[in-house]
């Protein structure tokens, strides 16, 4: 038996061409408008998880039926980091609504 899965990023079959357009469009703008190197900031979140849910309650032994309220509840924030290509890191921001 296997759980199920999710389908597979695919990538596009010229990756390799965006790529390369991406980057060598950052370096134009970056060097034609002479963008410092402190300004050009790369970002990335992670999910930061309170609680783990795990289904679990307290109820009375012998209970035919339990009850849990907020079972959808996300137990969790997400956190933004940042460094600017000077080597310069950002204070982190935490994400708690959205």
């Amino acid at each position: 038996m296997r759980k199920a899965t999710q389908a597979a990023q695919k990538l596009p079959t010229d990756w390799e061409d965006q790529c390369r357009h991406s980057f060598f469009r950052r370096v134009y703008v970056i060097k034609e408008y002479d963008i410092p190197m402190g300004l050009y900031v790369n970002f990335d979140q992670t999910q930061v998880v309170y609680v783990a849910g795990n289904r679990m309650t307290w109820a009375q032994t012998g209970s035919k039926q339990v009850g849990m309220v907020g079972m959808d509840e996300k137990r969790a924030f997400t956190l933004v980091v940042g460094v600017a290509a000077d080597g310069t890191l950002l204070p982190f921001q935490a994400v708690y609504l959205g």
